[in-house]
């Protein structure tokens, strides 16, 4: 068969149908598809404080305009002028689209220093400030669950969970043992241990996930210009319209930065930190600032294992030190008292909480958003008024949307309406609420994709976590009755899953 050259024209409607194709390309479709194919990789990092806190400081003061839908009352976040709250401050003013403070959720039956309620949900067996770790039933923490489930975790993780502990700090993880009673998870006190433990000294290899699509990252015209250099060594075309095939390429690669722009952010890339060991054997010796510094160790050892995915759990406990028991426990309608409070939020804890929530927040993932959106921070405490040691009104911020499972950037007062107040306790400050933090819980859960089957039978029978209507602390009249059959929903406006 005689081969005839290629005219101009049969070229140019060629490379005209090649360029119209090349979305379907192999060669272009591939960062898409591994992209799709890999489901964005949700993490959870819990900050708990021991103690409690003040009210009067500690919540938005919205005016008239705060709205109502779904049982409750909410207000937008970027609708809140000056600082969120007293001991917010401005901290977080830049985090305000992706996090929520939430009001009003009880914990039945929960009393004095607690330490497993804000991540069990769970209260203490009546008559137990000796026995700190006997919730009823068959309750674990809900890292612990998490660490079960097939559906957090497809295949086993190096670590299930991350976790440390400030010294003097009294909150933990519990799980039980192989005869059914409840222990402790051990909690790391040292950067520099944690960073042994995990990382041992050494360089980890990036995972083969973000070996693709860092390996994918090119230009249009890049990934392309093998096809063309192909069709330029046809020795069917012409000199001329392999000339004009060349300045194809180059104008397609040009136009691609034109449409970028700007430089892409940074990949999700796994690297050791540089933890040193601490040279002072005592934390009481150590200044405020080089607490905190250790502290941010942490942050900077679980983000790493984060990006190495290692694990996908990261837990700190705040220590008394920096959230001091006498503090907490003042009068909290005493103004100095307060402002006390509001200090000691600003000077430390908020600072911890913001270094962790900003640096997921500065990781863009394959599905283009940031290690934030698609992960859960939830910052609480051990109760809720310090000084009446009670659980009522547990303190709830998060940041962090879960890949759009949860609805972020509100307040949300889930508070009785009109507010109902204990009538024997004075002390308590907190109104009753209108759903439970067992409903937190079951939010988050679901948020994470797992099933009912797989944290419900965590609890004393009814539920994740405990629910007691008869508890010492004098619920009267049945009042958490009629919330009991909620226990098992998810939060109502939050959820939406």
């Amino acid at each position: 068969m005689v081969r005839r050259p290629l005219n101009r024209r049969q070229f140019l409607n060629g490379s005209g149908g090649f360029t119209l194709a090349l979305p379907f390309l192999e060669s272009l479709s591939t960062p898409l598809a591994i992209a799709q194919s890999m489901a964005p990789v949700k993490r959870f990092v819990s900050i708990i404080a021991p103690n409690g806190y003040h009210e009067p400081v500690y919540y938005p003061t919205v005016a008239a305009d705060i709205k109502f839908a779904e049982n409750i009352f909410y207000k937008q976040l970027a609708n809140i002028s000056g600082p969120m709250s007293e001991c917010l401050g401005t901290t977080f003013d830049p985090l305000r689209a992706k996090m929520n403070i939430l009001r009003g959720l009880d914990i039945a039956g929960a009393f004095g220093h607690t330490p497993v309620a804000a991540l069990a949900s769970a209260r203490r067996v009546i008559g137990g400030d000796s026995s700190p770790i006997d919730p009823p039933g068959n309750c674990r923490s809900l890292d612990v669950v998490l660490g079960l489930s097939k559906t957090f975790y497809p295949t086993a993780p190096k670590f299930k969970a991350l976790r440390a502990m400030e010294p003097g700090a009294t909150l933990y993880s519990i799980d039980k043992d192989a005869a059914g009673n409840t222990i402790q998870i051990p909690y790391t006190l040292w950067p520099y241990d944690m960073f042994q433990q995990v990382f041992g000294g050494s360089t980890p290899s990036t995972p083969t996930g973000v070996q693709t699509l860092n390996s994918k990252k090119a230009l249009i015209g890049d990934l392309v210009l093998n096809d063309y250099k192909s069709l330029l060594t046809n020795p069917r075309l012409s000199a001329a319209d392999r000339n004009i095939a060349s300045n194809f390429v180059d104008q397609l690669q040009e136009l691609n930065k034109k449409i970028i722009g700007t430089p892409t952010p940074a990949p999700v890339t796994c690297s050791t930190p540089n933890i040193a060991k601490q040279s002072v054997g005592y934390y009481s010796e150590l200044s405020e600032s080089e607490k905190e510094t250790l502290t941010k160790q942490f942050v900077d050892i679980m983000m790493a294992a984060f990006s190495c995915d290692l694990t996908r759990v990261g837990i700190i406990s705040l220590g008394n030190d920096n959230h001091r028991h006498d503090t907490s426990h003042e009068d909290y309608n005493n103004r100095t008292n307060n402002l006390h409070f509001v200090d000691i939020m600003k000077k430390y804890q908020n600072n911890i909480v913001k270094e962790f929530a900003t640096r997921m927040n500065s990781v863009v993932e394959s599905n283009g958003k940031t290690m934030l959106d698609n992960s859960l921070l939830f910052w609480g405490m051990e109760q809720s008024a310090g000084n009446a040691h009670c659980a009522v009104s547990m303190p709830a911020i998060t940041f962090g949307g879960l890949s759009g499972a949860i609805k972020t950037g509100y307040y949300m007062d889930y508070r009785q309406r009109p507010s109902k107040y204990y009538a024997s306790r004075s002390d308590i400050f907190p109104a009753f609420g209108s759903e439970t933090y067992n409903q937190l819980m079951n939010t988050f859960f679901k948020g994470f994709g797992l099933a009912a089957n797989e944290y419900e039978q965590y609890g004393d029978g009814g539920g994740f976590g405990t629910f007691d209507t008869n508890s010492e602390m004098q619920y009267l009249n049945g009042e958490y009755d009629s919330l009991k059959a909620k226990r098992k929903n998810t939060l109502p406006f939050i959820s939406q899953v």
